[in-house]
């Protein structure tokens, strides 16, 4: 079984390999430009975790495009795929955010102590503590619920073609809001504002249960965006 799956789990890590390589650039190029503005215009604020959180937003779309076929064409199973590719995606999650919060804590130093004039903005400033190890929990927590529910949408999309997702998520959107608008929001807010670190860790929850609910739709999935309803309906 391990040597079986050593094939998909090498092929997903290459992959998120060669991806973090690019992203982690993008943002050390964002923090060389920063403080380039800052040293040129004086005091400079700016955030630099978007390229990681947007790669991490984005990723669960191209997962079934050519790493699912490929995986597949050489003899890996559905699930060795959608294992090695959650477990990878939140190994690297942890390499990005830690490599996020490194520069992070090299600006906040070299600001406090003049050397630079750049001001990095952090999701983690919402809990006013000082603690690095909260910041980065908040960043893995954020990129684990990103890409989890996007990881999910895009399964079900997979799983039941563009029509019948289209109407799935209408349907689902609007029952949300009808929630939200009589008494989700201020159960929501009430959370954020009084239980921040619980609604961080919520959101994070959420998204391990899309991965789990992706890989349990997917372990038996079609090749292609609704094949498996194709593949019914021909059977009838």
């Amino acid at each position: 079984m391990f040597s079986t799956f050593n094939g998909p789990f090498k092929l997903m890590f290459e992959d998120l390999k060669k991806q973090t390589i690019v992203i982690l650039s993008i943002t050390l190029g964002v923090v060389i430009l920063f403080s380039i503005s800052g040293h040129l215009f004086g005091d400079f604020t700016g955030s630099i975790f978007g390229p990681i959180y947007g790669f991490f937003l984005i990723y669960p779309f191209l997962l079934y495009n050519k790493t699912y076929k490929c995986v597949l064409s050489l003899g890996g199973t559905r699930r060795q795929y959608l294992l090695s590719t959650i477990i990878n995606t939140v190994l690297f999650i942890c390499i990005n955010t830690a490599f996020l919060n490194v520069i992070y804590q090299l600006n906040l130093y070299f600001s406090e102590n003049n050397l630079n004039p750049v001001h990095l903005q952090h999701v983690g400033l919402l809990f006013q503590s000082d603690n690095p190890v909260l910041y980065w929990w908040v960043d893995v927590v954020l990129c684990v619920f990103l890409f989890g529910v996007f990881l999910l949408v895009n399964s079900l999309w997979f799983y039941l073609g563009t029509i019948r997702i289209l109407i799935g998520l209408t349907m689902i959107g609007g029952l949300f809001v009808v929630w939200f608008t009589n008494e989700g929001m201020g159960k929501i807010i009430d959370l954020f504002v009084n239980h921040l670190l619980s609604f961080i860790n919520i959101l994070g929850f959420i998204g391990l249960c899309g991965m789990a609910l992706s890989y349990l739709i997917m372990r038996n999935g079609p090749l292609e965006r609704g094949g498996h309803l194709v593949g019914i309906r021909s059977k009838e």
